[in-house]
């Protein structure tokens, strides 16, 4: 709503709206693969511990899938924006969506990508508000900070116009999951231990994690030269998508498999997951 609004106005370049529209619809496929998969599967377990009174496995389970889903999407969403132009083309280049477009639309999915850890944990901490039957609470504090974020939507649309709004709102969706992290811990987390600092260090280290692997993979590119065509034509899209997402998988599942602990189980147990599922 925010961004149709705000994209509709004068000062905003022609077009504006529909390559956010674009940009979002690929945002959200990492959200939709792990972020609510995973706010589905963990609802019913989560619930079902609270029938029995086991708050402290109550609490670790919540903790454990948000650290999960925070450190899969940071690897994902680095990923989306090293690949972002080839998507982009492969995807909507055809017709009247021309290369300008098309580069356009990749600059705003960079900037989407930045929210997504953020909307996809959110789908896993509303959980701890749903298992308990307490929908109303939840309801008012991400309707408060839906009413805040009209500020940063019109301040970073003045600053930056069309990529402001792509900015606005990956920070909406950062300003939502921390304004609710910090109400469930004072709401529930003394009788259930719920704590926040774990998540807070899984954010680190997402957040480094992808970083890293997202600048590492762009110096490989450029240094070796790997990409001779063009990637706004097809073939040269698909080459970039290929070796791009290849090289920063093999970075990204390194660092993991360095960084260990509780994401890099999260990483594997997803790995092992959809192999299962190939067929």
């Amino acid at each position: 709503w925010y961004s149709r609004y705000f994209g509709a106005q004068s000062d905003i370049s022609e077009g504006t709206i529909t390559c956010l529209r674009y940009a979002r619809i690929l945002m959200l496929v990492p959200i939709a693969l792990v972020g609510q998969t995973a706010g589905q599967a963990s609802l019913t377990y989560l619930s079902q511990l609270l029938q029995q009174k086991d708050l402290k496995d109550f609490s670790r389970v919540l903790t454990k899938t948000i650290r999960g889903v925070l450190f899969i999407t940071f690897i994902l969403a680095g990923g989306l924006a090293l690949i972002s132009l080839p998507a982009v083309t492969l995807i909507f280049k055809r017709g009247a969506f021309s290369g300008a477009n098309a580069i356009y639309t990749a600059n705003l999915l960079q900037y989407l990508s930045l929210g997504i850890p953020a909307f996809a944990a959110q789908q896993i901490l509303i959980n701890g508000y749903y298992a308990r039957s307490n929908t109303l609470r939840v309801m008012m504090v991400n309707s408060l900070v839906a009413l805040l974020s009209i500020f940063i939507y019109y301040g970073l649309k003045k600053m930056l116009g069309g990529e402001g709004l792509a900015l606005a709102t990956a920070a909406s969706f950062w300003l939502m999951f921390m304004v609710t992290l910090i109400d469930y811990r004072l709401r529930y987390g003394r009788q259930s231990s719920f704590w926040t600092a774990p998540i807070i260090k899984t954010i680190f280290k997402g957040a480094a994690a992808s970083l890293v692997a997202f600048i590492f993979t762009y110096m490989f590119i450029i240094q070796f030269k790997l990409l001779p065509l063009d990637p706004l034509t097809h073939w040269g899209a698909l080459l970039q998508l290929f070796v791009t997402g290849g090289v920063y998988v093999l970075l990204a599942l390194l660092l993991t498999m360095l960084l260990g602990g509780v994401e890099y189980q999260a990483l594997k147990s997803i790995i092992f997951r959809l192999s299962g599922r190939r067929g």
